[in-house]
This record gives structure tokens, sequence and C-alpha cells, in this order.
């Protein structure tokens, strides 16, 4: 039992390793993830109340909250990528298609089982990530909570409000979808929006603390 734990561990350890090297030479998830953490602080400067004080006083543990959370997502998007090429492997047994090969089975519908799965796959884990950060960051923010809490305590407010933050999330997607589409200008107004909308949104979850 023992013998078979330290193999797991280690191949767990292998896989890791080499995720980790990718990662250094193509950068893709750094290049993803560090606009994420500036968007963050940006969005919760407008978030907190307008006076120059209260961001003095929050801006060092905000960006190290930034830094916490960005690192968090950044193993999510390996553990996504690593997902990605099992499904690709287990619905292209012979050769990978090219971009413009996956795109014309995209829009003709083709292989609708691949893109059934895979779709699944990303759902699951955007579910994951928006299931962790609904209110973690605020949280920690607000009452100098540590990252594994702050990050429980948003499930636990997704488990218990599930309708409504999904809807929640559906609007996130599609204001940002919305931004992108207006050549990220939109991204300037609706983000701040959201931010401030986060922060309230974790004022109303989260029950505030007896004095």
């Amino acid at each position: 039992m023992a013998d078979a734990t330290r193999r797991v561990f280690r191949d767990v350890a292998l896989l890791a390793g080499k995720d980790l090297r990718l990662e250094a030479k193509s950068r893709v998830g750094l290049a993803q993830v560090l606009p994420f953490g500036v968007l963050v602080l940006v969005v919760m400067a407008f978030a907190l109340d307008a006076e120059s004080r209260l961001l003095i006083e929050v801006s060092p543990g905000l960006f190290w909250v930034t830094v916490t959370f960005a690192a968090v997502l950044t193993v999510i998007f390996l553990i996504w990528a690593r997902a990605s090429l099992v499904v690709f492997a287990i619905f292209y047994t012979r050769e990978m298609p090219n971009l413009s090969g996956f795109l014309t089975q995209v829009l003709s519908m083709e292989n609708l089982e691949f893109l059934l799965v895979y779709c699944g796959v990303g759902f699951i884990f955007a579910l994951l990530v928006f299931a962790v950060s609904v209110v973690s960051i605020p949280l920690m923010l607000d009452r100098n909570q540590d990252a594994v809490t702050s990050m429980l305590a948003s499930i636990r407010a997704l488990a218990e409000n599930p309708l409504p933050l999904l809807v929640w999330a559906a609007l996130i997607v599609g204001l940002t979808l919305l931004g992108f589409m207006s050549f990220h200008i939109g991204l300037a107004v609706l983000m701040p929006v959201v931010g401030h909308a986060t922060w309230h949104a974790y004022r109303d979850l989260v029950e505030p603390l007896k004095t």
C-alpha cells in the first residue's frame, strides 16, 4: 500500500513538473493570469469606497490576495489543459486535427460527442473557478481571512444560493463577451461595474460579523 502511494505521488510530481516546464517555455498561463491579476487590482479599487486612505491601507493586502488567487487559477488552468489533452486523445485516436479542420467540425456540428464532452469539461472547470471566487476576494479583504477559508466560504455561498449565483455567473460571461466584442473598450466600463456588484453581492451573501 505504501509503495503504491509513493508511486502515485511520484507520477503526480512528474506530471506537475512536466506541466510547469511547458508553462515556463510557453508562458501561456502567465499571459492569461497576469492580466487577470492587474484587472482584479483595478476592479476592486473601483469596488471599494472612493476614499484614498482606505485604498492605501488595503492595497498591500489586495496585491497579495490577487497573487494568491492568480496562483490558484494557474494550477486550475494547468489541470484543465491536461484534461483537454485527454479529451482530444480519446476522440482523435489517429492524429490531432489542424485549426481549420477543427473549426470546420465545430461550425458544421460534426463529432457532436466530442463537442459535448469538451464543453462539459470546460463547464466543470469554469464552475469550479466561479465557486471558489464568487466571494473569496472580498472576504479576504474585509475580514483578513486566509485563502483556503475564503474559498470554502465561497463554495458554501454557491451551494446555498445556486440559482441566483448561476444567473450572476451567466451575466458576468455575457458582459465579458460584450466587452470583447467592443474591442475591449466596453471592459473599461463593465468590469468596474462587475467588481462593485461583486462587493455588494458579498455583503448580501456573507453574514456580517456580530459586534
